[in-house]
């Protein structure tokens, strides 16, 4: 929403609904961690298959490599396994503000 124009970070609070008590605490602890001024690492892994349209693998691929970049910064990816080494993986880092955006709702 803030790559399109549709919305500032000032002004985006995002509510999150799970009814897993692991997803909730697990975005509560992100939250403490951002009051304390860490940010949120997100790993981003995807396996292209080669039955994908070119087009879609072309616009799929293109969003991977931006997603992200308006909220935080690029980060160390895990490493993937050698047997894996069809799965792409990059990572970002996410700001503690933006994280703070985010409310877990039970």
């Amino acid at each position: 929403m803030i790559r399109l124009g549709l919305a500032s970070p000032g002004s985006l609070e995002i509510y999150t609904f799970d009814i897993s008590p692991r997803v909730n605490h697990h975005i509560e602890a992100a939250r403490k961690n951002a009051e304390a001024g860490k940010p949120y690492v997100i790993q981003l892994l995807y396996s292209p298959s080669q039955s994908w349209d070119a087009d879609y693998l072309t616009g799929l691929n293109q969003y991977w490599k931006t997603l992200g970049e308006k909220i935080g910064k690029p980060a160390a990816p895990i490493t993937v396994p050698d047997a894996a080494s069809f799965i792409k993986n990059r990572a970002v880092s996410v700001r503690p503000d933006v994280v703070l955006k985010i409310h877990p709702w039970r």
